[in-house]
């Protein structure tokens, strides 16, 4: 699924980066995402007690559809 979001990412505007990042850098996102092959991908919306992001998790939701199209065809 991780391979697929990477691949996916350019038809939808985003440019993945591949690199370290630290809790404060997770907190100022403004969306994060988790990927697995059973969940596909699911927003975070919390982190060691604080909130992620903006709490709209469109890009989250816009790969799941993505994801979910492609895996029905």
């Amino acid at each position: 699924v991780r391979r697929a979001v990477l691949e996916l990412a350019p038809r939808i505007n985003m440019q993945p980066v591949e690199c370290e990042v630290g809790l404060a850098d997770l907190l100022q996102a403004d969306e994060l995402f988790l990927t697995s092959a059973i969940k596909l991908a699911r927003p975070v919306v919390e982190m060691d007690g604080a909130a992620c992001g903006h709490g709209r998790h469109e890009v989250c939701a816009r790969v799941r559809e993505i994801l979910l199209r492609e895996e029905s065809e």
